[in-house]
């Protein structure tokens, strides 16, 4: 009888513990940044964020219980990367592998304090109205031809992170247009090696409630795979949506399965993942 009392007690003694530390890290970041910036008026050039950005995501990872596990090599070059997208926690651990600049819907730059911090480090913000699409690819094509690595969604939404939603077209030319390979990649979340059902950002909740229940949980693991990157020349425009698309299904298939522990045969490709490779 006293171990489900026990439970709550374990979470107010994690948010007691994480959550100061979380708004300790929100202030040791605003002041790098303010840093950074008197640093740009005095060179009279920007320095570049998202280096900052990364090591400063790396930490955030272990203050939100986040054990990250990466399969696969991302490119090194300027290029887009497209994931499936389960929650505003994406962009902290996709952010920790790579120096990327992010896609964000308007409403985040609203944020209080995160939002400010957002604009900060050079994610790009879209507004959902239709008629905007070309707009946000030629800002995504400008950032790939100053060579930077940038980060979207193609689904247009948050998942509950089991399955994969149709990838949408437009943003996807914006790395044929600047000559730039594009990379899949797979993001799961696992709990007790099942989909975790806490970190999944979905329908109406708001960040604060979300943030205080991430915080309170025990650490949760999250499999990320980057895939075999397409160049240039491949695939074009409904063809290249859908392979990104698979290549991102996939993977996702592959962790649930061997993360369920299910028995693989000989020779299945899914066998990489539990090797510490994936093609």
């Amino acid at each position: 009888m006293a171990e489900p009392a026990q439970l709550p007690i374990a979470n107010v003694a994690r948010l007691s513990v994480r959550l100061p530390l979380f708004l300790l890290f929100l202030l040791a970041s605003v002041v790098t940044l303010l840093v950074l910036r008197a640093v740009d008026l005095f060179r009279r050039r920007p320095v570049d964020r998202a280096p900052v950005a990364c090591l400063y995501l790396k930490v955030l990872c272990r203050l939100l219980g986040i054990t990250l596990r990466q399969h696969g090599v991302p490119i090194s070059e300027a290029g887009l990367f497209v994931s499936n997208h389960v929650s505003w926690v994406d962009i902290v651990v996709l952010g920790a592998c790579r120096p990327i600049l992010f896609l964000s819907k308007a409403e985040v730059a609203r944020w209080p304090v995160i939002g400010w911090i957002a604009k900060a480090i050079g994610t790009l913000f879209i507004e959902r109205s239709a008629g905007r699409g070309n707009e946000v690819k030629t800002k995504i094509c400008a950032s790939l031809r100053g060579g930077a690595q940038v980060l979207v969604f193609p689904e247009g939404t948050t998942t509950d992170g089991r399955t994969v939603l149709p990838f949408r077209r437009p943003l996807l030319g914006a790395a044929q247009d600047a000559g730039c390979p594009l990379q899949a990649i797979s993001l799961c979340y696992l709990r007790d090696n099942e989909p975790d059902q806490i970190v999944p950002f979905v329908g109406n909740d708001s960040f604060q409630a979300h943030l205080v229940r991430l915080l309170s949980k025990p650490a949760v693991e999250v499999v990320v795979v980057f895939h075999e990157p397409v160049r240039r020349s491949e695939l074009t425009g409904k063809r290249l949506a859908s392979h990104l698309e698979d290549q991102v299904a996939l993977g996702l298939r592959m962790i649930q399965t061997v993360s369920a522990g299910s028995s693989l045969a000989p020779g299945d490709p899914r066998h990489h993942l539990s090797d510490g490779r994936i093609r």
